[in-house]
């Protein structure tokens, strides 16, 4: 919800309603039918049946990866990109695109696991994100915001979302006490970067 209402404060801050946002990933659509429809949203996602919901929510979908030949160059004013890095075999090449179909001072927020978090630290190979096997781009929030800087991002903020979910909850803490298992939901497990193209 946070990524959601900083995305339409900016069509709130921008008061018009040409602005354009591309969603790498984006599932059925149910996260951006809440976004403003002061955006002209365009979304990507593999998975047929999820591509064919979001058609009901999104302005444009289309039922693939991401191919960046599928854009013009500085297209979106806003590109969310929502725990998708991680399955992306060249997050490198992967940035690149996305900055090169931004527009200059454009927006990017994009949010992944952390697997440098304190339970990746404490519950090594027994760390819930490691469970998924198609994470193979294992990201820090060092490591991304790195990778952002260095592709000419400047990094605005990063938030750690835990504390207004379901599972800031007594039950789920006192999992930490216990031996064995999987590591529980806690905060720093995910983050979210907020970054605009310099």
């Amino acid at each position: 919800k946070d990524e959601i209402a900083y995305i339409n404060s900016l069509a709130d801050e921008c008061n018009t309603n040409s602005m354009t946002l591309l969603s790498i990933g984006c599932g059925a659509g149910y996260a951006e039918s809440e976004i403003s429809d002061a955006f002209y949203k365009f979304g990507i996602e593999p998975d047929y049946n999820a591509s064919k919901i979001a058609e009901k929510y999104l302005d444009n979908v289309i039922n693939d990866i991401f191919r960046v030949n599928n854009y013009k160059p500085e297209t979106f004013d806003v590109i969310f990109c929502h725990h998708v890095i991680e399955h992306i075999e060249d997050p490198v090449v992967f940035i690149k695109d996305v900055y090169s179909i931004l527009k200059l001072g454009g927006k990017l927020i994009i949010g992944t696991p952390n697997f440098d978090s304190a339970m990746a630290r404490r519950y090594g190979k027994d760390y819930r994100m490691l469970y998924d096997n198609t994470h193979i781009s294992l990201f820090s929030d060092f490591s991304l915001k790195e990778l952002l800087e260095d592709n000419m991002f400047l990094i605005e903020n990063i938030d750690y979302p835990y504390f207004d979910t379901k599972y800031f909850n007594i039950e789920e803490l006192n999992k930490l006490f216990l031996d064995g298992g999987v590591s529980p939901p806690f905060y720093g497990n995910i983050f979210t970067m907020y970054a605009v193209k310099n």
